[in-house]
This record gives C-alpha cells, sequence and structure tokens, in this order.
C-alpha cells in the first residue's frame, strides 16, 4: 500500500481492526452499535497513522458517534480526495 490513502483504504482498514464488513460501514452506523469504544477508536487511528506514515489528531476521535462523524474527520485529516460513495 502506498502512502496517499483513499476512503476505500481506510474503510478497509476500519473494517478489518473491528471485524466487520465494509458494507456495513455506513453514515449513520453508531461506532456502539459496531462494537466500537473509544479505545478501539484509538487503536484503528494508530494502525492508520502506522499503515500511512502520517500523524492524525487523535484527541477529538473519542467523541463522535456515528461511522459517518469519524469517517468525515479522517478525509479531512488525511485530505482524501474523494469519498466513497456510501458517505455520499
Amino acid at each position: 500500500m502506498n502512502n496517499i490513502p483513499t476512503s476505500d483504504d481506510v474503510i478497509q482498514i476500519i473494517a478489518d481492526e473491528i471485524a466487520v464488513e465494509p458494507n456495513q460501514l455506513h453514515p449513520g452506523a453508531k461506532l456502539t452499535e459496531l462494537g466500537v469504544d473509544s479505545l478501539t477508536v484509538m487503536e484503528v487511528l494508530f494502525v492508520i497513522e502506522e499503515r500511512f506514515a502520517m500523524q492524525l489528531e487523535i484527541g477529538e476521535h473519542a467523541q463522535f458517534t456515528t461511522f459517518g462523524d469519524l469517517m468525515e474527520d479522517l478525509h479531512r485529516q488525511l485530505g482524501l480526495t474523494a469519498p466513497s460513495p456510501s458517505l455520499v
């Protein structure tokens, strides 16, 4: 994988880390219903940072309640150019 992530790369990483299918990760999916707590969000973010050799603002992520909230912020931080169609 190169160091320029796409939305789909990030979605796949998150799906792999929380052991769900990517199609379960839609904008309205509540993180708690996916089994994601603030510690899990932190772990996912560390994987993303490591995989793409990037630094993320980690402290704010514990506030997110939906997958869409999390992806919107990651989209902004990672400078992703096109959201996945499921996030439009």
